[in-house]
């Protein structure tokens, strides 16, 4: 086996260099996560070894995972896997990357489930992708039997990977059904609904879509006002014999008090409350009784 003996810092600065040529912005902290991945030799390996020899396979797939993240793909899809409240989740193109904003619907939802965790109670998640957001409220209520899970994706793609996710942590609990929102029959009635539906504005020009391009569109975009699918949804839930308890969205910013004035609407037993995240942007509705 060729080894290659190259210095830790000074490869990550050469590649980080491309991407930089590139237009990828964090190059070299990005170049340091793909060479890890690479490595596959832990967290702290780089620091406590910057002159170790490479080996001429790991050199190679570092040089394979640079030549991609320069033709913009994300590095979440080149190693296959992406972070999420503190669990770490296998995504591919065909489901939308976690980001990091979406841990508030969890902790949201975690928060309401501890008051309220002696009694049974169901919670389904809603265009769930890589199944991050319902997988995470599970992994924290794990010795809760009390509490049943239902995700639901139109995407059969997507429920493959959410289901590699749940077997990962063991979550065979986890009921995954194929369903336009909630349409399915299959669905039994809930308590707690989450989502994160599609709500990027079509063609809405503060965006910068070209960072979009290698995650499914379905995913993204909903209506020139990014907001089609989510009222879609609140008209399904309208129509429910019974009506969940609490009702947690990520939206859009540019039209959340918009939205929240349709939603309440459309469903005006409940209190509407817009929450900002820590950007200080509206990005979720949340919806009690």
């Amino acid at each position: 086996m060729t080894i290659v003996k190259i210095n830790n810092y000074r490869l990550i600065q050469n590649a980080g260099q491309e991407l930089a040529t590139a237009g990828i912005e964090n190059p070299n902290f990005e170049a340091e996560i793909l060479l890890k991945e690479a490595l596959n030799k832990g967290e702290n390996f780089l620091f406590s070894h910057p002159d170790a020899a490479i080996s001429n396979p790991d050199y190679q797939r570092f040089r394979r995972y640079i030549r991609r993240r320069k033709t913009g793909l994300p590095v979440a899809y080149i190693i296959g896997k992406k972070e999420f409240f503190g669990n770490v989740f296998y995504v591919n193109p065909n489901v939308l990357i976690p980001r990091p904003e979406s841990e508030m619907i969890v902790e949201i939802v975690n928060k309401y489930l501890e008051s309220i965790k002696k009694r049974p109670i169901t919670v389904i998640d809603v265009g769930t992708g890589s199944g991050c957001l319902i997988i995470s409220i599970a992994r924290v209520f794990e010795k809760c039997h009390n509490i049943s899970y239902y995700a639901t994706d139109i995407s059969e793609k997507a429920l493959r990977v959410a289901r590699e996710n749940a077997k990962k942590y063991n979550l065979g609990e986890i009921k995954f059904i194929k369903s336009d929102l909630i349409t399915n029959q299959a669905i039994p009635k809930f308590d707690i609904l989450v989502a994160n539906l599609p709500y990027i504005p079509k063609n809405h020009p503060q965006i910068e879509h070209s960072a979009l391009a290698f995650e499914p569109e379905s995913a993204l975009y909903s209506g020139n006002r990014g907001d089609k699918l989510i009222l879609e949804l609140v008209n399904q839930i309208a129509l429910c014999d019974r009506r969940p308890e609490m009702i947690v969205l990520e939206i859009f910013e540019d039209n959340a008090e918009a939205l929240r004035l349709k939603i309440n609407k459309t469903l005006p037993e409940y209190k509407c409350q817009l929450v900002n995240d820590l950007s200080h942007r509206p990005r979720v509705i949340i919806l009690t009784k």
